[in-house]
């Protein structure tokens, strides 16, 4: 994985990449690898800070896209085109803080685990950071990852036993598999990626 700010900056794209599931856009699909960066950044920071910062950063890019339409509804309203970015950008901000919570939270538990625990240590961090987060934060039907799969049948279906949350497990999951698996791949090994993507 590349260091610095290239690093942030894929976190960045991936969760930006991610919200194109969203309603306003439906590509479903991108939510299914578009935090591979974000997981790869988070498990191989040095520090919770770094960690912290890739999350948020993630988090930031992919709630920029998920809140774009109060740009354009400030505009409407005649609010000057600073303000309207600020407002935005601040409201990204809060709700990127999730994320940092998350993978804070995954990057410290994951740092004494076995690696082919990674994956379900992911996915159960962030499930739960953003179950109780749901509690305190501002509502806007955007800011669970479950929302990207709006227009997938079968997994809305499947979450009716777990609800949103069932499917932000699952989406984090996979995504936290493939990051495991392309570190294999980079590695020229297949062993402990694999099962938990299988």
């Amino acid at each position: 994985m590349p260091r610095g700010g290239l690093q942030l900056g894929l976190a960045a794209f991936g969760g930006a990449l991610a919200a194109l599931g969203l309603p306003s856009l439906g590509l479903w699909a991108f939510a299914w690898f578009g935090l591979v960066p974000l997981v790869l950044a988070a498990n191989a920071a040095p520090t919770a800070r770094r960690a912290a910062l890739c999350g948020f950063i993630s988090g930031f890019g992919y709630h920029v896209v998920a809140v774009h339409w109060i740009y354009a509804t400030c505009r409407f309203a005649q609010v000057p085109a600073v303000v309207s970015a600020l407002a935005v950008m601040a409201l990204a901000a809060v709700l990127a803080v999730n994320w940092a919570a998350a993978a804070v939270l995954a990057h410290w538990l994951s740092r004494g685990a076995p690696r082919a625990a990674r994956p379900w240590l992911w996915a159960l961090c962030w499930t739960a950071v953003a179950s109780i987060a749901s509690r305190w934060t501002v509502r806007f039907g955007v800011d669970l990852l479950g929302y990207t799969q709006w227009s997938n049948l079968a997994l809305i279906q499947a979450g009716s036993w777990g609800g949103p949350h069932l499917l932000d497990f699952t989406v984090m999951l996979v995504n936290a598999a493939l990051a495991e698996a392309w570190l294999d791949a980079r590695d020229k090994k297949a062993d402990l990626g694999v099962p938990a993507l299988a």
